[in-house]
């Protein structure tokens, strides 16, 4: 399989609120997209969906709510089939591309108030 649209290279969402991830990979037989933060799990909270849209594509989201300081990273897209697996972003794997980056704002200042602070 290969990635043909990449994630966004980065994700910016404010703490509480849900974030959505998508992705599209090709191939035969049409492979499944799944995902991962930082190579391991994503939260149990979040969703994965696949969707056949043409011949041989499916386009994966990952939907996850309540966004927190935990769930910030790099989040991988896979495309997986019986022929084998991808990452977009690598070699091989279709167009160029890379991990998704999430950041949450939280709210918080970098230095307290009045302390050579431009937020």
């Amino acid at each position: 399989p290969e990635i043909v649209v990449s994630p966004p290279p980065l994700l910016n969402v404010d703490q509480s609120f849900t974030f959505i991830i998508n992705c599209t990979a090709m191939g035969i037989p049409t492979p499944q997209v799944v995902w991962r933060l930082n190579w391991g799990h994503v939260p149990d909270k979040c969703s994965m969906t696949n969707k056949l849209v043409g011949d041989n594509r499916a386009f994966g989201e990952l939907t996850c709510p309540m966004a927190s300081e935990m769930d910030q990273g790099a989040y991988s897209c896979e495309a997986i089939n019986s022929m084998g697996s991808c990452f977009a972003g690598s070699a091989g794997c279709g167009q160029p591309g890379q991990d998704a980056i999430l950041v949450v704002n939280t709210g918080k200042s970098v230095c307290a108030s009045g302390t050579f602070n431009s937020l």
